[in-house]
């Protein structure tokens, strides 16, 4: 290959300022031309000069040390093959000596010139290199260890450790909650409609449970849970908008879907995080929520993670609604506000977990169109419970699904299986599928759980009557309850949740220990029920009460056995209680 005509040489100079890049001409394989403009004896007469200038002007600067001042050509660089040549003589023993020791005053003469020519840039770099010497000879390290021992002997350290108590865990339990900690039976085994609980040697009538139809005791159902879990194993191994997905999730959304008359359903692996993620996935900071004030846990978890705007009415009452209503219209002309600007929301529950009473539906409906409202309405209780074939509370007030934006139910009561749904219309659904944190970031659910609650519907769909006996069965209870002296009955006659209170007016906590009671006594007569509990930081919390559940596979026999061993335990509770 025949070299370039412009060959890179790189020669470095030790200037504290600049690195030189020297190029050189060769001429191997250029051919020479003596007759061109010019002429070529010009020429060659030029280059020898210049050449005799480069190299003399090398042997000067080596002399003197240096190399930075080269100066051959017309940029100061060497031009020939002849003076780089020279340019590399210098570089013996003799001249890296008088450079070396030329090297101060070099840099002396060039920190001068920089000083004059950009006096900032030296004043920012002179300091920077304080801050550097300060940094690394002068400043001690702090050891914090050195502070926080202090000067103390072995006799005063011994002292010290001996006299040290320790914080408990946990705080003292006060009277109320070692109360309610004892009263919490602890379940062995479930056999039809009985229990074994830790302790207590017969059975018990289950009457705390929220199998409403019963479906947890069928044999079907059993072997749908089974055959699911031959094909398809245990568990769905992630998330369903990645590759958890299975045939049987999309199946029993469709039944719902069908069951309902809506759209579509989309499901949830958890009946709790149905609702919690549903409300966040339309309701967002700057959004307005209308709650009740008698919701439960789930629904209120689902409020926060919104980070809405919100504003609550009392339990249940559509006056207080909408009187709140009225003032957010009020600010909203106050303010020149356009309703449309902002999504709005009335959030209630079909039957209420903590009261055991339904919404009225037909009035709520009024007032979310007569304001602009869309309404979130929590079926997870009334779903399979409510209306003739169990559709739940649209059903019962005969009022078309596609008027409620939104409605959740739930898996885990009425079909006795794990998850939840949301049904509505396609685009509610299909939001969910990218917006709400229970699909999209939790396990699909076990494939044998929608199974399950695929077989529980169809028994459902196929066998009305289970709502008609669950229906009679609350009835009776609600009625042969609320005659038992010292007790009144605060939940709606069609509820299958029944909620028992004292009579008269008492301070809660105390109330809250008698009922403990009471639920302890009806425990060793060998029916098992339980007292409503809620969390500290409720901010409305409902009043106490014994908490009684019924189902349709419920004989009168064993209704009418509890009812008897609760009057029996309340008069047995109420004697040393009747000063309160």
């Amino acid at each position: 290959m025949r070299p370039s005509d412009h060959t890179p040489l790189f020669l470095v100079s030790a200037t504290p300022s600049s690195v030189l890049l020297f190029h050189h001409h060769t001429t191997t394989g250029v051919k020479k031309e003596p007759h061109q403009r010019g002429g070529s004896a010009d020429l060659q007469i030029a280059a020898a000069q210049s050449d005799e200038r480069t190299r003399k002007a090398g042997w000067e600067n080596g002399a003197k040390g240096g190399l930075s001042h080269i100066e051959a050509g017309s940029g100061g660089l060497p031009q020939t093959a002849a003076a780089v040549e020279a340019t590399m003589g210098v570089l013996d023993v003799e001249s890296a000596r008088q450079y070396l020791w030329n090297l101060p005053q070099m840099y002396r003469e060039w920190w001068l010139n920089l000083v004059r020519e950009d006096p900032g840039h030296v004043v920012v770099e002179t300091a920077l290199i304080a801050f550097i010497v300060y940094i690394l000879f002068f400043k001690k390290t702090l050891n914090p260890k050195d502070l926080s021992k202090p000067n103390l002997s072995s006799r005063e350290i011994d002292e010290i450790i001996d006299d040290w108590k320790p914080e408990p865990l946990v705080p003292p339990l006060t009277e109320e909650e070692t109360s309610e900690a004892e009263s919490m039976p602890v379940v062995q085994e479930f056999s039809g409609p009985y229990l074994r609980v830790e302790g207590i040697e017969k059975p018990l009538l289950n009457m705390a449970n929220f199998d409403f139809l019963g479906m947890g005791q069928r044999e079907e159902l059993k072997q749908a849970a089974v055959q699911a879990l031959d094909k398809y194993g245990c568990g769905s191994c992630g998330p369903r908008g990645f590759y958890g997905t299975i045939d049987v999730h999309t199946k029993i959304e469709d039944e719902v879907a069908a069951f309902m008359g809506t759209e579509e359903a989309i499901s949830y692996s958890d009946s709790a995080t149905t609702i919690s993620s549903t409300i966040p996935a339309f309701a967002k900071k700057g959004d307005l929520t209308v709650v009740d004030q008698g919701v439960e846990e789930n629904v209120q978890t689902g409020i926060n993670l919104s980070r809405s705007t919100v504003r609550t009415f009392k339990h249940n009452d559509m006056a207080d609604l909408e009187r709140v209503l009225k003032e957010i219209a009020a600010e909203d002309k106050k303010v020149n506000r356009n309703v449309l600007d902002q999504r709005r929301f009335i959030v209630v529950e079909g039957l209420y977990r903590n009261y055991g009473d339904l919404c009225p539906l037909p009035r709520l409906l009024e007032l979310k169109a007569k304001y602009c409202y869309r309404l979130i309405l929590n079926e997870a209780l009334s779903f399979g419970v409510l209306g003739a074939t169990g559709r739940g509370v649209t059903e019962m007030y005969g009022v078309d699904v596609s008027e409620v934006e939104i409605v959740a139910l739930s898996m885990a009561h009425s079909l006795a299986s794990v998850g939840g749904l949301c049904i509505g219309t396609t685009q509610v659904v299909a939001h969910q599928r990218l917006s709400a944190a229970g699909y999209c970031y939790s396990a699909a659910a076990p494939p044998f759980t929608s199974a399950a609650a695929s077989a529980a519907l169809g028994m459902l769909r196929a066998e009305p009557n289970l709502v008609a006996a669950l229906r009679t069965n609350a009835e009776f209870l609600h009625g042969a309850v609320g005659a038992i002296p010292g007790l009144k009955v605060t939940s709606c006659a069609l509820s299958p949740i029944v909620h028992v209170a004292l009579a008269g007016e008492q301070e809660a906590a105390a109330v809250r220990l008698v009922l403990q009671g009471i639920a302890k006594r009806c425990a060793e007569g060998g029916v098992a029920l339980t007292t409503s509990t809620y969390i500290p930081s409720e901010k409305f919390p409902p009043p106490p009460t014994i908490r009684i559940t019924t189902n349709a596979l419920h004989t009168r026999e064993q209704l009418e056995q509890a009812v008897r061993v609760l009057a029996e335990a309340t008069a047995a509770a109420l004697v040393p209680a009747e000063g309160l």
